[in-house]
C-alpha cells in the first residue's frame, strides 16, 4: 500500500469494501479497497493519529485506534475530515447497538466510550491490566481481553460496572463474537496463535 507500510487497520464497509491503514510511521495513509477487485477507490493522510486497528460503523463512519500517539481517529469519507479524539494507549474497539465506540486504553487498563458524533461520554476500568480487544455482544455487554492480567472481562454497557472476570490462559489479545452469540477468545503465546473457547 502507498504510504501506508507496516498495515495494521483493516476493517470492512456496508458495501465490503475494505479500509486498510498503516502503521506506525509518520506517513500514514488509509486506502479504501474494492471488496471484489482490490482497486484502491479513495485515500486519505491520517491527521497525525489512526492506523491501529478499529472498523466503519453503520454511518460509514471510519474509526481507528492509535497506541502511541494515545488518540482515536474519527474519520469521515463524505466530509473527509478527520479528527483525533484523547484516548490514551488507544488499542482496540467494539461499537453497540447504539453506535457508541468503545475503545480500550492499554496502559490505564480502562475503556473509553464514545458517541457516533465523536463526543467522549465516559471512561471506565476495565477490572484487568493491559487492555487490548474488545467486542459487544447482542445484550450490549462490552468484553475485554486483559493481556496483562490473563482475563477477559465483562463490562455493564450502562454504567461500566464489571459482570464478570475470567481467567483465560496466557496474554489474552483479543476477543469476538460467534454467530451464536458466544464470546471466543484469542490467545497469543509467544509466536504461536491458539483459540479457546469460554
Amino acid at each position: 500500500m502507498p504510504d501506508a507500510p507496516g498495515v495494521r487497520h483493516v476493517s470492512i464497509d456496508r458495501d465490503n469494501n475494505v479500509w486498510i491503514g498503516g502503521y506506525p510511521y509518520d506517513i500514514r495513509s488509509f486506502h479504501k479497497l474494492s471488496g471484489s477487485t482490490g482497486q484502491i477507490l479513495d485515500s486519505f493522510a491520517a491527521p497525525g493519529c489512526g492506523g491501529y486497528g478499529g472498523l466503519v460503523d453503520k454511518n460509514g463512519i471510519l474509526w481507528s485506534a492509535s497506541l502511541s500517539e494515545s488518540s482515536l481517529l474519527r474519520y469521515d469519507p463524505n466530509t473527509r475530515v478527520g479528527t483525533c479524539i484523547l484516548s490514551p494507549g488507544s488499542y482496540g474497539l467494539g461499537i453497540d447497538s447504539q453506535g457508541i465506540i468503545w475503545n480500550s486504553q492499554f496502559y490505564d487498563s480502562a475503556i473509553l466510550s464514545v458517541d457516533p458524533n465523536g463526543n467522549v461520554l465516559n471512561t471506565y476500568p476495565t477490572g484487568g491490566f493491559n487492555s487490548r480487544g474488545v467486542a459487544v455482544t447482542s445484550d450490549d455487554d462490552v468484553w475485554v481481553a486483559n493481556s496483562g492480567s490473563d482475563t477477559v472481562t465483562r463490562l455493564n454497557n450502562a454504567d461500566g460496572n464489571i459482570k464478570a472476570r475470567i481467567p483465560v490462559g496466557i496474554t489474552p489479545t483479543g476477543v469476538s463474537v460467534d454467530s451464536d452469540g458466544y464470546v471466543p477468545k484469542l490467545v497469543f503465546i509467544v509466536a504461536l496463535a491458539c483459540v479457546h473457547y469460554v
